[in-house]
C-alpha cells in the first residue's frame, strides 16, 4: 500500500547460488493508515521467469507506541473520543482454560499488539484495558484506547476500541478479534 514506505537496507543480490540463501532487511515506515499488509513480489529466473508473492506480516498495530495513562486520563480520553463512528465494538465466542478465562493469553495478545495494559483502570481483574498511539510520518498521531471484557459464564468476549480515527478503530478490532476468540487455536499460550 502507498500508506507504507518499504525500503531494502541494502541492494539485494542479483544471483543466489544453489543451496545458499540470502537475508534481506526491510525498513518499513508507516506514512498513513492502512488495512492490507504489503506484498513482497520476488521474481527470478529458473528456466523461465518465476514470481512469488509473499504477504509481509506488517499490520497497523506494529506502529503503535504503548502509552501509560492514569485511570482519570483514560476515562477523560474515552469520553472525549465518544462512540461511533470512532468506536468499534464486537462480541465473539471464547474458549475457556479449565472453566476460566485465559487472562495470560489475553494479555499476551494485547501486549503483542503493542498496547500498554493499564491494570488499575478496570476493577474487574478479568477485563483488560490498554492504550497506544499510532505514529505515522504523513498522517500524524492517532490515539487508540482498548477494552476487552470476557465473560466466562457466557463464553463470550466484548472488545471495544475507541480511536481518533474510525478506520484505525475498526482495523484494530478486526486484528484482535481472531487471536482473542475461540478460533485462536494457533495462538501460542
Amino acid at each position: 500500500p502507498e500508506a507504507l514506505s518499504v525500503v531494502f537496507s541494502k541492494i539485494p543480490p542479483s544471483t543466489v547460488t544453489p543451496r545458499l540463501q540470502t537475508q534481506q532487511v526491510l525498513n518499513v515506515e508507516c506514512k498513513n493508515v492502512f488495512t492490507s499488509p504489503p506484498i513482497l513480489r520476488i521474481s527470478y529466473l529458473a528456466g523461465a521467469l518465476q514470481t512469488i508473492n509473499i504477504r509481509l506480516p506488517i499490520v497497523i498495530t506494529k506502529f503503535l507506541e504503548p502509552v501509560k495513562l492514569a485511570p482519570s486520563e483514560f476515562f477523560e480520553r474515552w469520553k472525549l473520543i465518544g462512540g461511533p463512528p470512532r468506536e468499534e465494538q464486537q462480541v465473539f465466542t471464547i474458549n475457556l482454560l479449565n472453566g476460566v478465562v485465559d487472562t495470560e493469553r489475553q494479555k499476551k495478545v494485547i501486549e503483542g499488539s503493542r498496547f500498554l495494559l493499564l491494570p488499575e483502570v478496570d476493577p474487574n481483574q478479568v477485563n483488560c484495558v490498554g492504550a497506544g498511539v499510532l505514529h505515522m510520518s504523513t498522517g500524524g498521531k492517532v490515539g487508540c484506547l482498548l477494552r476487552v471484557e470476557p465473560s466466562a459464564s457466557a463464553k463470550l468476549c466484548r472488545i471495544t476500541v475507541r480511536s481518533t480515527s474510525e478506520v484505525v478503530a475498526s482495523e484494530v478490532v478486526k486484528l484482535l478479534k481472531k487471536p482473542l476468540g475461540s478460533d485462536a487455536s494457533s495462538v501460542p499460550r
